[in-house]
């Protein structure tokens, strides 16, 4: 369905369902703490975005395509020495990207929309039972392997493939299950290096200096093209 020119276009609007269905989830709420955590939310989205775009972008370029299949398919050729990260420009760019996954994930540093102790949860503050449940079981799924971290390495690792042929698929697969054990290791370690941010300190580090490592790595991406 995604196999085509656009599709990772398409998948930027798809990530910014979650953070507009807990808005739309505690709109008819008239808790203020539900309000606070909407915010919080959207200017989460708000930052997280530019740095992620950006990368996006330096990737589209250099690969000359808008096609998320068409990246994943020309970073395996060579197994794991044409993958994006092992490019020094794109090092840069998974830095950024990365980060800006521990946003997408609410993660700390940047878990200030759900603080617990600050705004109880902020949208889900009025939830219960099931409804709660089912939350908080999305919230504990989407750090292990759904749409971020599988996005991640499709981008920069080659959607994990490394061999051709046969049942190379098997290997693939154990390769690409290891690549998103990986990164929600380097979640947890980074949630747990960091204290939470402020809403303000979040949007400064985006825009400041994730937006600039991202711009660095653009330009560089660019004048390795043009030569």
């Amino acid at each position: 369905l995604l196999s085509m020119e656009g599709d990772a276009f398409l998948i930027l609007y798809l990530l910014a369902i979650p953070a507009l269905g807990f808005a739309l989830g505690a709109g008819a709420s008239g808790n203020p703490n539900a309000g606070v955590g909407v915010m919080r939310a959207l200017v989460m989205m708000l930052s997280y975005e530019l740095p992620f775009v950006i990368t996006l972008i330096a990737l589209m370029i250099y690969y000359d395509t808008t096609s998320l299949a068409t990246i994943v398919k020309m970073q395996s050729i060579n197994g794991v020495k044409s993958w994006a990260i092992t490019m020094p420009p794109f090092m840069l760019a998974a830095f950024a990207a990365d980060m800006a996954l521990q946003g997408m994930l609410m993660e700390q540093p940047f878990d200030i929309p759900v603080a617990p102790h600050e705004i109880a949860s902020g949208p889900m503050v009025e939830f219960g039972g099931k409804y709660l449940g089912s939350l908080m079981l999305y919230k504990a799924i989407a750090l292990v392997a759904v749409a971020e971290t599988t996005l991640f390495v499709d981008l920069f690792l080659g959607g994990g493939v490394i061999l051709h042929g046969g049942f190379a698929f098997v290997i693939n697969f154990f390769v690409w299950f290891a690549l998103i054990f990986l990164l929600f290791v380097i979640s947890i370690l980074i949630a747990a290096s960091f204290p939470r941010f402020r809403i303000e300190q979040a949007f400064s580090f985006y825009w400041k200096y994730e937006a600039i490592i991202a711009v660095a790595s653009l330009i560089w991406v660019y004048i390795l093209v043009i030569k």
